[in-house]
């Protein structure tokens, strides 16, 4: 459940569109990419004993022509009920990611996010916690104007504080590679 939860805070989109543009937005963008600065989503799904919520408030706006600044925050919470193995699980996060013009169409952002893996209390009256982790984030961004789409490359370094979870004598490092195309219409 934990690697699910990391899975589906990162494949989320961090420069969220919408309807109305912002009011300074680089001039290279020509009108057509929009954003909306801040944007509230939730998520629910599962079954009539199991269910799984998502909440995640994003915020993105440009600072300078060629500067922008996106940052989110997710909490989810996952429980199973009404068998001998029910459980409720909660999780935090954030990320922040600057993002840099570097060409007309190519931004580049550096950033860092951080999961509070929270904790999985058992119907039995146990708790677990779960492994923290923090993130390096390296986000490479191709917008392209028509259709309304983008291409991102992103690597991260995720860091797992799981030595003071699981009695480990040392934490551990997931790199990972993703290719995300995004088209909005």
């Amino acid at each position: 459940m934990f690697r699910f939860a990391v899975s589906f805070f990162f494949l989320s989109p961090l420069i969220v569109m919408a309807n109305q543009p912002a009011a300074n937005a680089p001039s290279s963008w020509n009108g057509e990419w929009k954003r909306a600065p801040v944007q509230v989503k939730k998520y629910s799904f599962g079954v009539s004993d199991y269910q799984h919520e998502i909440k995640r408030f994003s915020f993105a706006s440009p600072l300078t022509q060629h500067l922008s600044f996106s940052a989110e925050v997710v909490t989810s919470r996952t429980g199973l009920q009404d068998c001998a193995n029910s459980f409720d699980q909660t999780t935090l996060g954030y990320e922040v990611l600057p993002r840099l013009q570097v060409a007309e169409q190519v931004q580049l952002g550096i950033g860092f996010a951080q999961l509070d893996g929270g904790h999985i209390a058992f119907i039995t009256g146990d708790r677990l916690d779960m492994a923290d982790s923090q993130s390096f984030i390296v986000s490479t961004q191709w917008l392209q104007a028509i259709p309304t789409a983008s291409l991102e490359l992103r690597l991260t370094r995720t860091s797992y504080d799981a030595h003071a979870v699981y009695e480990q004598q040392k934490a551990f490092t997931d790199n990972s590679l993703l290719l995300s195309y995004q088209l909005h219409f």
